[in-house]
């Protein structure tokens, strides 16, 4: 047990694509399912407050208004030990997509739900290369993240792939002084790859083309440049993640170098987790009610056995999303306080409720 002049930690965990985009028709859980967030929610008051997109709220909690995501995700990189930040304006995702026509439409689908194998990527990216060279160097930093640096100043603004994914591309063109070359790099890029050899055996096996590039995630030379981290430690798999330390100079960890979810106990640890996430940019209920269920056995179950104990002293559970922001504080309750003890985990009916468009 934990002294009571020890330090403790506070941690927050941030899960991204909690709540989900859509109304759910039956609950995915059974009755005994996610006991972790079900103490949580049940002893503990969910404040929902105005939308707020992930990409948004991500970039608020390091002191700006806009995120160079190309450049900082491009900076997590395994292979990446340094970006200059005067490069921040020459790089681009352009990330793997499948265009799809359906209700009068051509609807993305986002890379996370293609299955795109290794060598996949490396033949479409040197197809792209050879055929664009003149808008940059295109990279498959692995098959589902790709990157364009570009050879002159983006100049432009983009739509992220969160708010194209399952929707009608035509409604988010880009913008800006140079958004005519860049649709022509697109449409370009989409001839390209709709007709590489690569699609034939993906479209005989019945899985979608891989047929298009979404180009986002530019600098915004107005944007304030010095990030100021939101925790002494960052912990989490996701390149973006990293790239954000290193640009803030906050200790980061992945997942499986941190071990424990109470890791940090002098500090402030933020736990990122964006599974969630990417099932719900792909409308994928059954991979997300699997990444639920790993979640809670593998982090929040930890977590609140670790609140429970004094080891940690406050837990935050924030969920971003683009319906609600879901934010729960946990602070543990002093033993004489035991009235708390009596507090019902939250059903799993309820939960299912709450984890849907409030």
């Amino acid at each position: 047990m934990t002294s009571p002049s020890a330090p403790r930690a506070r941690i927050t965990c941030v899960l991204p694509g909690l709540v989900w985009p859509q109304a759910l028709p039956d609950s995915p859980f059974t009755a005994d399912e996610l006991p972790g967030l079900r103490a949580l929610l049940g002893r503990h008051p969910a404040l929902f407050s105005t939308a707020r997109p992930f990409g948004n709220w991500l970039a608020s909690q390091f002191g700006t208004d806009r995120l160079p995501i190309a450049a900082l995700r491009r900076l997590g990189e395994d292979d990446t030990p340094d970006i200059p930040p005067d490069e921040d304006g020459q790089w681009l995702c352009a990330d793997p997509i499948s265009l799809n026509f359906m209700r009068n439409a051509f609807l993305a689908t986002g890379p996370d739900a293609l299955e795109i194998r290794a060598e996949e990527a490396r033949a479409l990216v040197a197809a792209l290369n050879e055929e664009l060279g003149d808008a940059g160097r295109f990279e498959a930093v692995s098959p589902a993240r790709w990157y364009l640096r570009t050879s002159a100043p983006v100049a432009a603004r983009f739509c992220t792939l969160e708010d194209v994914a399952g929707r009608p591309v035509a409604l988010f063109p880009p913008k800006g002084e140079r958004a005519r070359d860049w649709a022509r790099v697109g449409n370009e890029a989409q001839v390209i790859l709709h007709n590489h050899p690569v699609n034939q055996p993906r479209l005989d096996a019945r899985q979608p083309a891989l047929n298009a590039i979404w180009l986002w995630g530019e600098s915004d030379v107005e944007a304030q440049t010095q990030l100021t981290a939101p925790a002494d430690t960052l912990v989490g798999n996701d390149p973006l993640l990293r790239g954000l330390a290193r640009r803030s100079r906050a200790l980061w960890l992945d997942e499986a170098t941190a071990r424990s979810p109470a890791h940090g106990k002098h500090g402030h640890t933020w736990w990122l987790d964006d599974r969630l996430y990417r099932a719900a940019l792909s409308r994928e209920i059954d991979g997300w009610a699997a990444a639920l269920r790993a979640l809670d056995a593998g982090l929040l179950q930890p977590l609140w056995q670790s609140l429970q104990d004094g080891r940690i002293a406050a837990l935050d559970l924030i969920a971003p999303s683009e319906r609600s922001l879901l934010e729960v504080r946990a602070v543990r309750t002093p033993g004489w306080q035991f009235w708390h003890s009596f507090k019902r985990p939250m059903t799993v009916t309820a939960l299912t409720q709450l984890l849907q468009n409030p």
